[in-house]
């Protein structure tokens, strides 16, 4: 089993072995895509998104959400069961397993991205300064400075 996460643009020159491959790249529409053109036959997909990351899980990954949809994975046993395997490693670990078409999840989230980006955008450009009498206002500086 390998887990890959390159750049969706040099996705298509690492797709060469008979793996699990497992997508993590935030949109999913167009590694899905790619995916399946290239797909050989002995090659399995795993569309996932583990919604968590050192920011937002530092204390672990308990109720968090990993989304997932098995694109790709052929009906033989071994195949089904590598792909559980891999999936049962994050449910051990506490997270809420969802298994969400990537259509769904990429119109749920694609909003959520731009208004994180634009925000952090503005709030990198206002320069905004610690005060001796912060109050509500460190948490919109953390995401600044981030």
């Amino acid at each position: 089993m390998i887990l890959i996460c390159p750049s969706v643009n040099s996705t298509d020159h690492c797709l060469k072995r008979n793996i699990l491959f497992v997508d993590v790249l935030f949109i999913k529409e167009f590694p899905k895509e790619l995916l399946f053109e290239l797909q050989p036959s002995n090659f399995d997909i795993l569309c996932s998104y583990p919604m968590f990351g050192p920011e937002s899980a530092p204390n672990g990954w308990t109720s968090l959400p990993f989304i997932f949809e098995k694109v790709g994975i052929l009906d033989e046993e071994h195949r089904v069961s590598r792909c559980e395997k891999f999936l049962n490693e994050f449910a051990i670990e506490g997270c809420r397993m969802v298994e969400m078409s990537y259509e769904d999840h990429d119109r749920y989230t694609i909003d959520l991205l731009f208004i994180t980006h634009a925000k952090e955008r503005i709030l990198e450009g206002l320069m905004l300064e610690l005060m001796p009498i912060n109050t509500n206002f460190l948490p919109l500086h953390h995401v600044a400075t981030v």
